[in-house]
């Protein structure tokens, strides 16, 4: 087995809730949705939607204090995702936090699930 590894995400409690509601509704929860996310960056080698302008502002800009979201993946995604995110210009945390405005906002995975399994 893989050594687990911590990614850390602070986003505010209200926005945790949508996220955790959405996810729910998708079949999965929030930890199980970032993990995808984090499969699908190395499968697709970047970031796998498109970047758009999104009134996120309203969906995790609040009076809130913001708290930390912790998932745990192995080493090795973390690594390649950290340089992935970097290549697009990007922190590791502010696109996973991108990914979750995304789902709230399109109440659906953004981008198309590849498989990791050799055709």
């Amino acid at each position: 087995m893989r050594k687990q590894t911590p990614v850390g995400v602070r986003i505010n409690p209200s926005f945790k809730k949508k996220c955790d509601e959405t996810f729910r509704r998708l079949g999965m929860n929030t930890h199980a949705g970032i993990n995808l996310f984090l499969t699908q960056m190395r499968l697709h080698q970047g970031i796998p939607f498109e970047v758009a302008l999104i009134d996120a502002k309203n969906m995790i800009m609040t009076e809130e204090k913001s708290i930390s979201l912790i998932i745990k993946t192995d080493e090795e995604t973390k690594s390649i995702c950290t340089e992935l995110a970097k290549k697009a210009g990007l922190n590791l945390s502010r696109a996973i936090t991108m990914y979750l405005v995304q789902v709230v906002d399109k109440q659906a995975i953004p981008f198309t699930i590849l498989s990791n399994e050799k055709v």
